[in-house]
């Protein structure tokens, strides 16, 4: 039990794993992936969405990209 409480108490919302248990496939069959238009963000909450990722960054849960 001790074991079970002390790996609760190491979780935290960045903590992220994965595991192979349950494999999965998502099958589009002939269908082209789907795109959508990216929306703009209302301007009050731009500094939430930046500390957001700035966090996310820096616990390695998303990286920097640059794509054309």
């Amino acid at each position: 039990m001790l074991r079970h409480l002390s790996v609760a108490a190491q979780m935290s919302e960045y903590n992220i794993d994965h595991t192979s248990i349950i494999p999965h496939r998502i099958d589009t069959g002939d269908n082209s992936p789907h795109f959508e238009q990216l929306r703009r963000h209302p301007t009050a909450q731009l500094p939430v969405i930046d500390e957001h990722v700035q966090n996310m960054l820096e616990h390695d849960v998303i990286e920097p990209a640059a794509s054309p």
